[in-house]
């Protein structure tokens, strides 16, 4: 069940929302048991096999994580993380294992018929860093409920945000008084709708494009084929990200629960460091807290801090799926941030504006790895992003210069390019315009909540209230009218 599709708009949404406001009234329990069956039912819609398999995890971690709480045990500990992490390896690396054995080895293994489970990386990494921190003494005992309500609350369930058992469990059991739950929930229809509208209008429409230029013939790919799908599926990865996130916090607060957020304009980056503090934030956080400091992170001098780095960008480019594009997506992310260390440590940096174009160049080429159907197109694409591809132009460009030059015989037009209309230079510059100079989703949210309201605060809340709801109209016509594509990060 999507957030952008009909169904959860008009039926489910407007159900699990008005259920849970009635059902606390009833004690807090009763919400908390409430919001578990419609995250369940959820889970259900997708896969019945992905509840089963999300329910077993959450029992497994559960059991583990009490024990451990009562008694520090490091053999207890590693195997409830080798647990989770041989249920992700098989379901989501097995056949990548044994693809990358063939290469090697020479021989043929055949793959095995494994369908991605929902949202096992996610829960994966939530639930291990749970363990974690029951052996350091760091959680606290809480229920079953509780515990199985962190790990499966649906707005964050699928593709994040990566939430810790701190920020989330104690705020099932608190109270919200009348008027702070009202403004949660205008604050939420805010952030959902404005994630609604990047994902269905922006998002999905620069969809079609970037995917008809990333399923033509590999060596038909132009140098104006190669720019417009590269910078093409940046924006609509950054879009279709942006929007499930401000979707996430938005469910997140109209159900009374603040979700950590996970995306702070990253294509204004200034420094591959800054990218890795705005995109994906809670993934970088998680790596951090429980990977590049555990293997010793800048502690051990520049040649360990290097290594712990690389390990750590392997292993990210990794969790986001089983190709080798993805691996080399996060060793070009972990080269990058290692030399910016060395730049820092010399005390040498860029102007902020040069700084931002090319750390925006940067992340808009290595996603032209990352989008590849496998490293051959990649080649192909970077070699068409430097002219060295198929000379051929899309037909409005061929009849502008025809009519400028009254001859076009040096351009070879033996293909219809897959950017084959001036519509689509609009959408990108639309788009890239609205990503690097608009305010995003947490800023709009602050300027029509600022603490402490007036007459005149109220009256910019209303308009924009209006506004909004004609927004969310139009999308519902829409979602109805256009089935939506699932989220990119459904994916990984």
């Amino acid at each position: 069940m999507l957030f952008s599709e009909a169904f959860f708009l008009v039926v489910f949404m407007p159900l699990v929302i008005g259920g849970h406001f009635f059902m606390r009234k009833i004690s807090l329990e009763a919400g908390k048991t409430w919001l578990l069956i419609a995250s369940s039912l959820f889970c259900w819609y997708w896969d019945f096999s992905a509840l089963v398999l999300l329910l077993g995890s959450i029992l497994l971690n559960y059991s583990v994580g009490q024990k451990l709480l009562l008694r520090q045990s490091k053999w207890l500990l590693s195997a409830g993380i080798a647990l989770n992490l041989l249920n992700l390896a098989y379901f989501k690396y097995a056949n990548f294992f044994l693809s990358s054995l063939a290469e090697v080895s020479g021989n043929s293994y055949s793959t095995m018929n494994i369908i991605l489970p929902l949202a096992i990386s996610f829960y994966t990494f939530q639930q291990i860093a749970y363990l974690v921190d029951c052996h350091r003494q760091e959680a606290k005992k809480t229920s079953l409920l509780d515990y199985s309500l962190f790990v499966s609350f649906f707005p964050q369930l699928i593709a994040g945000p990566i939430v810790h058992h701190k920020q989330m469990i104690g705020q099932f059991d608190r109270y919200i008084p009348k008027g702070k739950r009202r403004q949660m929930f205008h604050q939420g229809m805010v952030f959902f709708t404005l994630g609604l509208f990047k994902k269905l209008v922006i998002a999905d429409s620069l969809a079609i494009p970037v995917n008809a230029a990333f399923n033509m013939d590999s060596s038909l790919i132009g140098v104006l084929d190669a720019w417009c799908m590269t910078l093409g599926y940046t924006l609509q990865l950054y879009f279709d990200f942006s929007g499930y996130c401000d979707m996430a916090i938005g469910l997140g607060l109209m159900l009374g629960i603040c979700l950590p957020n996970n995306f702070n304009s990253p294509l204004k980056a200034t420094s591959i460091k800054d990218f890795w503090s705005r995109w994906h934030i809670t993934l970088s956080q998680w790596l951090g807290q429980y990977l590049y400091i555990p293997l010793g992170g800048n502690k051990k001098g520049p040649v360990r801090t290097f290594i712990n780095v690389m390990i750590t960008f392997l292993l990210g480019g990794l969790w986001h799926g089983a190709a080798m594009t993805f691996v080399i997506w996060g060793a070009l992310h972990g080269l990058a941030l290692s030399i910016e260390k060395i730049f820092r440590a010399l005390k040498l940096s860029l102007p902020k504006a040069l700084a931002s174009g090319a750390t925006f160049l940067f992340v808009m080429l290595t996603f032209a790895i990352f989008r590849a159907n496998d490293l051959d197109q990649a080649k192909s694409i970077f070699l068409a992003l430097v002219g060295q591809g198929h000379h051929a132009y899309p037909e409005f460009i061929v009849n502008i210069i025809n009519v400028v030059t009254g001859d076009n015989s040096g351009i070879a037009v033996n293909y219809r390019s897959a950017i084959d209309s001036p519509d689509i230079f609009l959408s990108l510059a639309s788009a890239l315009i609205l990503a690097r100079l608009a305010p995003n989703t947490v800023k709009w949210v602050q300027t029509l909540y600022p603490y402490g309201l007036n007459k005149k605060d109220r009256n910019k809340q209303a308009f924009f209230g209006i506004f909004l709801g004609f927004i969310f109209a139009v999308c519902v016509t829409l979602a109805i009218a256009v089935p939506s594509s699932e989220f990119i990060y459904f994916n990984f």
